[in-house]
């Protein structure tokens, strides 16, 4: 049997107020920032994303986290029409740990047949952890 739940609010307990989820394990902040263009084309709880060159951007969350202690998942991809095939890594830069507002990736490329790289077009992050 299926069971469907349609609702419009969902109260807390007192039946005052919305359902608060800040020490929840849910998605804090995602971003999805295109390295080519600077452009932002989705996000949760970002007010900016910044490209630095070489790879680097630095996210910045509207709400800050309780510590800079959250965890960060990536993941990394380009689209530019051809066939070539492109290896990329992305990461939490080295020398800037998390704080409770910004995290800085970091996104390396190289072409397989060749040593040039490439600013990937997409760079999608996420953070979970516990908001302030």
């Amino acid at each position: 049997m299926t069971s469907i739940l349609n609702v419009d609010t969902i109260a807390d307990k007192a039946g005052t107020g919305a359902v608060d989820l800040n020490k929840q394990q849910t998605i804090k902040a995602h971003c999805r920032f295109n390295m080519q263009t600077d452009a932002v084309t989705g996000s949760f709880n970002i007010s900016s994303c910044t490209d630095n060159g070489s790879g680097e951007s630095i996210n910045t969350l509207t709400n800050a986290m309780n510590d800079g202690l959250y965890t960060v998942t990536a993941t990394v991809g380009h689209s530019d029409g051809t066939e070539n095939t492109y290896i990329f890594a992305v990461g939490l830069r080295r020398s800037d740990n998390p704080t409770t507002t910004t995290w800085t990736m970091q996104a390396v490329s190289a072409l397989i047949s060749s040593s040039a790289g490439v600013s990937p077009s997409v760079v999608c992050s996420m953070i979970s952890g516990d908001l302030a």
